[in-house]
C-alpha cells in the first residue's frame, strides 16, 4: 500500500518459474517414470532449470532493467 515492495521483479519471476519446474517434474514422473532412470530424469530437470534461469537473465538484459 505504501509502494514499498519486498521482492524485486526478477525474484518474483523466479518464484513463478518454480511452479513451472514442479509442473514439468510431475508430468515427467507421471508419463515416463518407467522409461527413464532416476539419474537421467534429474539431469533433464536440472538442464530445464538452467535453461529457465538463462532465459530469465536474457529477458532482463533485453528489458534493460538493473
Amino acid at each position: 500500500m505504501r509502494g514499498i515492495f519486498r521482492y524485486t521483479s526478477q525474484q518474483l519471476r523466479i518464484w513463478n518459474e518454480v511452479a513451472t519446474v514442479f509442473l514439468v517434474a510431475i508430468v515427467m514422473l507421471a508419463v515416463v517414470k518407467s522409461n527413464i532412470s532416476f539419474l537421467s530424469g534429474m539431469l533433464g530437470l536440472l538442464i530445464f532449470i538452467i535453461i529457465l534461469m538463462v532465459a530469465i537473465r536474457i529477458y532482463k538484459m533485453i528489458r534493460g532493467v538493473k
